[in-house]
């Protein structure tokens, strides 16, 4: 009956979104094909298009992990950001309702965001600077959020969060704000 149906829309929200992601990458990669037949014999070029596209593909994978922590918890759905949490936690401890804590307690939140912090410094070093587009004003948008969230993240006391639960609540409630607005960015 209704936990069937139930199941079903999970199921299909759940394929639905790896084919969407699986399509975006593709999409990504096929840019990249492109990019590179293009450059003939210029083999430097070749591997900075590549390591161009690497670099933006796994950022927005890591982006898209950080918008769905809860939900992939939910779904068992073990991201790069939950394993290196489960290495630290055991399964058992975590739940959706302390999940921000957790990676915020174990450092693994800040980590994870400076990882994709670097992969943005690494992909706009390799963008024209003299080019003006929607696409590099998204980009730019983005990478503005994330280094807000990380300066944040970076600004909290752990101590003071682990023993004073107003602290620890007001920055967790501000750090899922912050989660939100880069989701929303990209």
């Amino acid at each position: 009956g209704k936990k069937e149906e139930q199941l079903k829309s999970e199921i299909t929200r759940n394929e639905y979104k790896a084919e969407y992601s699986e399509k975006k990458n593709d999409l990504i990669k096929l840019c990249m094909y492109a990019l590179v037949s293009m450059c003939t014999n210029d083999v430097d070029k070749k591997n900075k298009i590549v390591d161009f596209t690497n670099k933006l593909q796994l950022s927005f994978q890591y982006l898209d992990d950080i918008a769905d922590l809860k939900e992939d918890l939910k779904d068992k759905n073990y991201t790069v950001i939950l394993n290196t949490l489960l290495q630290k936690v055991s399964i058992e401890n975590i739940n959706e309702d302390n999940l921000i804590s957790l990676l915020i307690e174990n450092k693994v939140l800040l980590n994870f965001v400076s990882n994709i912090v670097d992969l943005f410094k690494d992909i706009n070093s390799m963008i024209d600077n003299k080019i003006s587009s929607s696409s590099k004003t998204y980009f730019n948008n983005i990478s503005k959020n994330l280094d807000v969230l990380h300066i944040y993240l970076k600004g909290i006391n752990l101590d003071l969060f682990k023993l004073d639960e107003r602290y620890k609540v007001s920055k967790i409630k501000e750090v899922e704000k912050r989660i939100e607005i880069v989701a929303s960015s990209s």
